[in-house]
Parts: C-alpha cells; sequence; structure tokens
C-alpha cells in the first residue's frame, strides 16, 4: 500500500489546503527513496493524496483499493455495493452523500482518521494527519507502551485526537449531516469437535483455493523465503506451474550464507528445489551512520515500533528493491495457531503485550515516570469461557497483527505493497473454528506441509543481526544514550531524573550482567527487561516528538512563503 492522505471538508478545498497535500506528500516520503510520481482524487471538497503509487493500486471513479482482494465483486468501489469478503487490503469508496473506509479482518494495513466539525481526516500516516491540522496533541498514555512493549500500545496513536481503525469493520461518513457511523464485525473464537482427518482435508482444500484465486505479476511480486515453515508453504501451495520461475528472496548479515542453520542458507535450497529465481540482498548493519539509520528507521515506522534488526543498513535494501521495479512482496505472516503458553505472563510476552509492572527490573522506572497508571484495556484480558490457548490466539489475532505486525509493514508499505496470503478471511474464520489441540503450535498447518516431504532441513537461526546484541554494540548504546541526552524533546517528555538514570551506564553495565544470569521464565516477577531496549525504546519517544516538532516548525514556514 502506498501512503496515502484523505481530507474531506465540510466546504470546498481552498489552494492553500490542497497546496498543504502537497508539501505533507514530499515531507513524508523517506530521505532514500526516489518516489513515483504522486497521485491526486477527488472532488470540490474531498482530496485523495496517494503518495509513490505503483500498479498494484486497484483505481477506479470513486474507489481505491490498496493491497489485493481474493474473487473481487464488481461494484466493490461502489458505496452501495458488498464490502469485498476476502484479502489483504484497505479500501476508500465515496460519493456526493458518503464516504467509507473498510479495513480487512485482522487490520494488516493501519488506518488513522481524525474528525472535527469542519474536517475529515483519514491516512496511512499519523504523521500525515498532525501535519495537516498544524498541531500536536503528545499522548502520554504511549509512553509507557513503548517502554514495557516496544510499540504505542492497543489502539494508541502518538496524538491524542487521532483514531484507529479497528479490523474487520467499515466506517461511514455521512457528508451531509458530517456523522459517523461504524460498522465493525464480530470477533468469535468457537471452537467446533471434528476429527482430525476431517480437519485437515477441509483446512487443505480452503488453502488451495486462497492461493490459487491470488494472481501474482511474477513480473513486479517476490516472496521473501526465509528457512522456516510458512514462506516455503506458500511455494507449494502455489503449486509447480505458479512458483517455478518466481522471484524470491532472502535478507540477511553476509555472514548467515555461510551458516548450515540460517534462514539465508536454506533458503537458497529451498529455491533451488522450487527453481524460483532467488536473490540473497546483504542487510549488514551500517555502523557508520547509527544516527542516521535510527532517524530513519523511526520516520518509517512513525515510531511505532522498537524491531530495528531488519532495518540497520538504513534501509537500503527496501530502497534497492524499489528502485529494481519490484511492486510487491508477497509475506508469510501467519496466524495459523500460536504457541503453547503456561502462564498468563507467558501470554503477554508471546503476542508483545507486556507492562513495566511484569519485569521485575523496572520498578524504579515506573516510578520516576509519575503517577501515569498503565493498564490493560478489559476486553483484551482473558475471559471466563476462554482456555489459556485460545486467548492467546484471540490477543495475537486483535492484538498483536494490528499493533505490531501492521506496524512492521508500515516500513515496507513506503517502499512497496505488502500481501499475506495467511491472513486472508477464509483462513482466519477456520482457523478461528479449530479446537485447541488441532491449533496450539500450528499442529493442523504443520500436519498438511509436512506431506510435501521436500527433504530440505528448516532453519534453526536468523540471518539477521540480532537486535539484542546490535544494542550492546558500544558505537550504538553511545549514539543513543547520547542522542536521548541532548535531544531537543527530552527533557519536554521526560523528567530530568529519568534522563539522569537511562543515561548512566553503570545501570547499564548491572542490568546486562543481571539479564546474563537470570533467564526469562516467564513466572511471577521474573521476566527481566533489558535495560538497553528500555534505553532505545526512550530515544524512539523522543526522537518521534523532535520529528514532529521539525515538521510543523518546516510547515510554518513553507506556508508563509
Amino acid at each position: 500500500m502506498s501512503q496515502f492522505l484523505l481530507v474531506c471538508h465540510q466546504q470546498k478545498i481552498s489552494i492553500v489546503q490542497k497546496k498543504r497535500l502537497d508539501i505533507i506528500a514530499n515531507k513524508i516520503i523517506p530521505d532514500n527513496l526516489i518516489p513515483n510520481p504522486s497521485l491526486e482524487i477527488g472532488d470540490d471538497s474531498l482530496r485523495i493524496k496517494i503518495l509513490n503509487p505503483n500498479s498494484t493500486i486497484n483505481l477506479k471513479k470513486n474507489g481505491i483499493c490498496f493491497g489485493k482482494m481474493v474473487n473481487e465483486n464488481q461494484e466493490w468501489f461502489e458505496v452501495s455495493g458488498d464490502v469485498p469478503h476476502d484479502g489483504n487490503y484497505s479500501i476508500i469508496r465515496y460519493d456526493d452523500d458518503t464516504l467509507q473506509i473498510i479495513g480487512d479482518i485482522l487490520g494488516y494495513r493501519s488506518i488513522w482518521y481524525y474528525q472535527d466539525q469542519d474536517i475529515f481526516i483519514v491516512s496511512s500516516s499519523q504523521r500525515a494527519i498532525i501535519l495537516y491540522l498544524g498541531e500536536f496533541q503528545p499522548n502520554q498514555e504511549v509512553y509507557k507502551w513503548m517502554l514495557s512493549s516496544g510499540s504505542i500500545g492497543p489502539d494508541l496513536s502518538w496524538d491524542s485526537r487521532i483514531k484507529k481503525l479497528k479490523p474487520d469493520s467499515t466506517l461511514s461518513l455521512n457528508r451531509n449531516k458530517w456523522t459517523i457511523s461504524y460498522n465493525i464485525n464480530e470477533f468469535i473464537i468457537q471452537p467446533v469437535e471434528r476429527k482430525l482427518e476431517k480437519l485437515e482435508e477441509t483446512f487443505k482444500k480452503i488453502l488451495d483455493d486462497v492461493f490459487q484465486n491470488f494472481n501474482f505479476d511474477t513480473s513486479s511480486w517476490t516472496l521473501p523465503l526465509s528457512g522456516g515453515y510458512d514462506s516455503r508453504a506458500i511455494l507449494q501451495f502455489l503449486g509447480e506451474n505458479k512458483s517455478k520461475g518466481f522471484k524470491s528472496i532472502t535478507w540477511g548479515t553476509h555472514n548467515s550464507l555461510n551458516n548450515k542453520k540460517s534462514d539465508a542458507y536454506v533458503a537458497e535450497l529451498v529455491a533451488q528445489k522450487f527453481e524460483t529465481n532467488h536473490s540473497f540482498l546483504e542487510v549488514d548493519p551500517d555502523i557508520e551512520n547509527i544516527a542516521n539509520v535510527i532517524e530513519r528507521f523511526v520516520c518509517a515506522c512513525e515510531g511505532r515500533i522498537d524491531k530495528i534488526s531488519g532495518y540497520v543498513d538504513g534501509m537500503k535494501l527496501w530502497n534497492k528493491l524499489h528502485k529494481s521495479g519490484i511492486k510487491g512482496i508477497i509475506r508469510g505472516d501467519q496466524a495459523l495457531g500460536a504457541h503453547e503458553v503456561q502462564s498468563p505472563n507467558e501470554v503477554y510476552n508471546d503476542v508483545g503485550f507486556t507492562l513495566l509492572e511484569d519485569f521485575s527490573n523496572t520498578r524504579k522506572i515506573s516510578k520516576l515516570l509519575g503517577d501515569y497508571i498503565q493498564k490493560r484495556p478489559t476486553y483484551l484480558t482473558q475471559q471466563e469461557s476462554e482456555s489459556l490457548q485460545t486467548w492467546n490466539e484471540r490477543l495475537y489475532q486483535i492484538y498483536r497483527v494490528p499493533t505490531i505486525v501492521a506496524a512492521l509493514n508500515g516500513i515496507k508499505l513506503n517502499y512497496v505493497e505488502v500481501v499475506s496470503p495467511y491472513f486472508t478471511r477464509s483462513i482466519i474464520n477456520f482457523i478461528r473454528q479449530l479446537p485447541d489441540d488441532a491449533r496450539t503450535n500450528k499442529k493442523l498447518f504443520m500436519a498438511i506441509t509436512n506431506k510435501f516431504n521436500t527433504h530440505i532441513p528448516y532453519a534453526s537461526t536468523n540471518a539477521h543481526i540480532n537486535l539484542k546484541s546490535w544494542l550492546r554494540q558500544e558505537k550504538t548504546m553511545n549514539v543513543i544514550l547520547e542522542q536521548f541526552y541532548y535531544g531537543k524533546s527530552s527533557i519536554d517528555v521526560f523528567p530530568k531524573s529519568y534522563i539522569n538514570y537511562i543515561t548512566n551506564k553503570n545501570n547499564s553495565n548491572f542490568l546486562i550482567n543481571q539479564i546474563n544470569k537470570v533467564r526469562n521464565k516467564l513466572q511471577g516477577k521474573n521476566m527481566i527487561l533489558d535495560f538497553n531496549r528500555i534505553a532505545f525504546r526512550s530515544l524512539i519517544i523522543t526522537k518521534m516528538h523532535d520529528i514532529i516538532k521539525e515538521d510543523l516548525s518546516f510547515m510554518k514556514k513553507i506556508e508563509v512563503q
């Protein structure tokens, strides 16, 4: 999905407001990207600016689909038409009376919106909305979530006025009455007891149907191939006719190609087996420009995630894909069955939904941050009728995918389109009907894929650099601590006592030694949060504030001219 910004006014959009769209479009494009020319469509009071568009966008009169639909109906772009049943997509459609925003079943791509008495704004970018509004109202709830989980938390945004479109929903604006209505499909996990053999037969047919109905232009789409089950199975389900000659890629450090247990090495064997047109792309850390690497990462993800390990090359890989003509990637992201868990703490850790109070070494940090109490929303806590495994699965689908996976997708969507066939409705609805014993650890899916018998081992190590290792490099931490201490917004966001505590290297060394002794046992208060990770997350918070302040200052200067 290309980035986009939609503005709808009660009155006719002025020349100044149209110019603001152009300025914003140029401002939020990654600084290492030469984008395709932007598109702008709409009417007198509604304008949609599409950034770095490519041929994957399905553009019709009064309708845009970012992503891919499966078996699209002919009237998907009509406000009165049926909502597309299946696929990975975000859809905008409108007429003189109504504007609709439609999200897919898991919220695989984040859409943000804002409304007041005069304007309605929808965008794939929080920064774009803030820039158009011309002011920033920081959301302090985000701070503790970023520190504790490495994400901005459930349903939250950096600006307290901006809301996120809920998964599997349709948001409608009545342009005459200026009112919003929300249609959200109910989330139900309702296991149906059936014999494993029957389940396997049914699931295999669903998987085959999904992959046969996804049509990809092999000249412009590529499959990131790991050494694990999920991406390999995509080639298997595509079948010999489609997989042969299909473009595939693997990325990682230069040394990973020599490690027979790594994704990079095993992916080469898989590519040879399926006769794909395979390439390996190096993602070695840019150790000379760490400050720039962090800045570009925070801009690309808009401070929504801390998982920088795949982007420590400064986003060179993604720019290379864009420049080479790749329009989209087919990912193996999946919700085919969560890990087996033994405790609520293990559930929270598994889906990345941890609080500061879950860790035994963050009490002082929580105290230094003040009185704000971090709480999990009630709808995300375990229900009486839920087993531990079912709850884990529900959290994965309604928290981790739209919060963490979607944030990582947001980085890539600056450069290329992203689709994950496993996140289509027919597959997800079937998974929600599985009993725990068939779903846990992807048991049913593994039973199907193991029968393909490729005789190629599965990888046991990642090909990219480990985040913990990258953060513990002295040069990396020196940059992080220095940028955090001298950051323009640090003193505005955090108490001075917190800044001093985080930048004290004695604390860092002490906590690293403790982590080496205590392995996260996921029971009681025995989980340890890496101090270097806390420092990096602290920098993301202040860096995001710096970026937004600079954005707004830039806008004011330009518009005065």
